[in-house]
């Protein structure tokens, strides 16, 4: 009977909290929306949805945010996100071909120096991490990945496939 007499324009939160308080329970959210539906008592309060008159705070193009040890570049409206490094390479030297990516020479994946941004393809990339061909020096790393050109036109050769 307490929780049909008290349902009215609370949300889940505020009912279990009121609940728990008037028992002297511990029950979750969970039990008490279990009930509720079981008793078939509908909340017309609804938490996690935008209420009437609520204004999104959005982030303006140029904004830059963390996304797993990376940085990224706010680009387009609505959402849209891009690896900071690779809008630099972009806007430097144009596009990055579908097979490709942009790697830091140095491993320092906050060093946007143009010199330490390299375009190399998905598979040279991968010779590149098979063999251990990526240094925290610049020039190591520009090298390995010359071997790993010449790496990937072997096999391309010993394949059939050039």
């Amino acid at each position: 009977m307490f929780l049909k007499n008290n349902i009215k324009g609370k949300s889940l939160t505020q009912l279990t909290n009121e609940f728990n308080k008037h028992f002297n329970l511990n029950l979750t959210k969970v039990a008490i929306r279990r009930k509720t539906y079981r008793l078939g008592l509908i909340f017309d309060v609804v938490e996690g949805r935008f209420k009437k008159g609520h204004t999104i705070n959005t982030k303006p193009i140029g904004s830059e945010r963390i996304c797993k040890g990376y940085i990224e570049v706010k680009v387009k409206e609505p959402n849209t996100w891009q690896l900071k490094h690779r809008v630099i390479y972009e806007s430097h030297f144009g596009k990055v071909p579908e097979n490709c990516v942009v790697i830091f020479a140095d491993g320092n994946n906050r060093n946007f120096e143009l010199n330490n941004l390299i375009l190399v393809t998905k598979n040279e990339l991968l010779i590149m991490n098979k063999h251990k061909l990526i240094a925290t020096n610049i020039e190591v790393t520009k090298t390995g990945h010359n071997l790993a050109k010449v790496i990937s036109k072997i096999g391309e050769l010993k394949n059939g496939r050039f």
